[in-house]
This record gives structure tokens, C-alpha cells and sequence, in this order.
């Protein structure tokens, strides 16, 4: 029998928002669930150059039916919402997010020595949730956006792990714009991740509206051709029995012409785009908040 990878999944993705109060209620009416209970200590604030003093309140949810995935909402005295660019902790909108593995310490040392100028900002420290004791690194990934590298001791949520239902709700995938994807593509696809060729652009089918409708819509969120992106990679471990996938876009030039990611979020914006994705039978779109729900085809 083969060894297993050491990456599990996708776990969360981190979200600063001005109206925590707000956030919970719109993700709440789509079907998440708090999923609570755990005590940051003073070193992981530290290393994301924060206070935890400043932090207002935390809180993680999740679908029901999906394994692993979250979205860990942050409220801050000191949400810092201006335009910028290496992106700050506490600055409004989606600045990181976590990946699960069996042994967080072995995944780092891989890392030290296949990516040697990968920025370490914390060696694995101990989180106390819900779930078990959490071991927890910090790392920069090419671009600069913070990738926190986690395991759970005696990991209680593998032996649940289960695909969600056709009927259940569930994460599809949340995107990142890449600045230099020669570098980002490699650095991912390293953890195990592998494109999933089963969402690739099939211009023969899924348009219900007429593929010259669609095409027109794309038009629309390219913003012309300075922000045509020029390579999609939907990557996921052989682990994860969710749809949740990790998309990381390249554009031309490196990116030149996205955007500073700041209060008034776009879909042309450096780092996490404020775009999630879920599955479930009824479409919606919450555009102030990018977040789309796909029609169940």
C-alpha cells in the first residue's frame, strides 16, 4: 500500500470584516454553522503583526456537510481598510488562509528545503480547539499572502471525512490572483495539490443563458484585455472527498494591472479575491460580498 500525503485539505480561509454581526447573518443564510471554541496565543499575533488586543471577536463556520472547510471571520479595533499592497493581517477583506496536514513540522521542513527563500514567520506552535490540540506554522507564500500550515493531534476529522450529499451545500473553491504564478503554481502543487481537469472550460456545454451570453459576462469581468487572465490551475489533494479546490489565477504581465486589494473589493485584485464559491441548488449572488452560489446542473 502506498503512503498517504501528507496534505489533507483546505481548511479555511481567513476574512477581516468591517460588520462581523452582518457577515454571520448573510453566510448563516446560506446554511453555515458556527464552529467555535479555540484560545490564539500571544505568538500567533505576533507573527502576523498584529495585538490581540485589537482583535474584537473571532469566529469560524462552516458548511455542516463539508469535512474540513471554514471561514474564520475577523472583527478589529483597527481594521485597516486602505488600498496596499503587500497585504496586512488586519487589512479588510480575505488576507490568508490554512491547510491542513497529517504532521505540520515534517511539511515545513519539506518546505525549508525544496523552497529555502520561503518566509517562515512562526515555527509550529500549539492552539488549543475544539477539535484536538492543533499544532500551527506561518508561512509567506511567492506572492506575500500568509498560508498558515496546520495539524490536529490524533486528527478526530479524517474518519468522518465524507463526500456531501447531492442535496447538501457545500464549498466549491475561493480564488487567488496570482502576481508571479511561474513561482505560485510550483509552490502549491508541491503540498500534493493536482489540477482538477474536471472543471475545465468546455465551451460545448453548462450555458444555460447561450454561450454568447456567457462570453458577453466575461467580457464584462475582464475589464477589457488588461485583466484577461492567462493560465487557471483548480488544484486538490487526493485526500479531500469535498469540491473544495484551491484556483489560483495568472494574468498577463505578472499581474501588472490588478489591483490593491482594499475596502471596495473587485474581482481584479492582487492576493485572495473576496470570491467564494459554493454549491447548492439555487443560484444567488451576493455581489457586494463576491460571494456566488452555482446552479446545481
Amino acid at each position: 500500500m502506498s503512503e498517504l500525503p501528507n496534505y489533507v485539505a483546505l481548511f479555511a480561509v481567513q476574512q477581516n470584516t468591517s460588520d462581523i454581526l452582518k457577515q454571520l447573518n448573510l453566510y448563516g443564510n446560506v446554511g453555515l454553522a458556527v464552529d467555535d471554541g479555540y484560545e490564539l496565543p500571544e505568538e500567533w499575533f505576533a507573527a502576523r503583526g498584529v495585538n490581540k488586543g485589537d482583535l474584537n471577536a473571532a469566529v469560524a463556520v462552516r458548511f455542516p456537510a463539508d469535512p474540513y472547510m471554514h471561514v474564520w471571520l475577523y472583527s478589529w479595533r483597527n481594521l485597516d481598510t486602505r488600498k496596499q499592497w503587500p497585504p496586512k493581517f488586519n487589512q479588510i477583506g480575505s488576507r490568508g488562509f490554512t491547510l491542513l496536514f497529517d504532521d505540520v513540522e515534517q511539511e515545513l521542513a519539506r518546505i525549508t528545503r525544496d523552497f529555502p527563500e520561503t518566509r517562515i514567520l512562526h515555527a509550529p506552535i500549539d492552539i488549543k480547539r475544539k477539535w484536538g490540540l492543533t499544532k500551527s506554522a506561518l508561512v509567506l507564500d511567492p506572492d506575500g499572502n500568509f498560508v498558515e500550515l496546520i495539524s490536529i493531534v490524533g486528527n478526530p476529522l479524517i474518519a468522518k471525512a465524507k463526500p456531501a450529499l447531492p442535496h447538501h451545500r457545500s464549498f466549491l473553491h475561493f480564488m487567488v490572483n496570482c502576481l508571479d504564478f511561474e513561482k505560485m503554481l510550483p509552490w502549491y502543487k508541491a503540498f500534493g495539490m493536482a489540477h482538477d481537469a474536471g472543471v475545465d472550460f468546455r465551451p460545448d456545454v453548462g450555458f444555460p443563458t447561450g454561450y454568447d451570453h456567457f462570453m458577453g459576462q466575461m467580457k464584462v469581468f475582464t475589464h477589457g484585455e488588461k485583466n484577461k487572465w492567462t493560465d487557471c490551475h483548480f488544484l486538490r489533494g487526493t485526500r479531500d472527498p469535498s469540491h473544495m479546490h484551491l484556483e489560483l489565477l495568472g494574468y498577463a504581465e505578472n499581474g501588472k494591472h490588478l489591483k490593491d486589494p482594499g475596502l471596495n473589493p473587485t474581482w481584479f485584485q492582487k492576493g485572495n479575491s473576496w470570491r467564494f464559491c459554493f454549491y447548492m441548488r439555487l443560484q444567488l449572488i451576493f455581489s457586494r460580498h463576491r460571494t456566488v452560489l452555482y446552479k446545481d446542473t
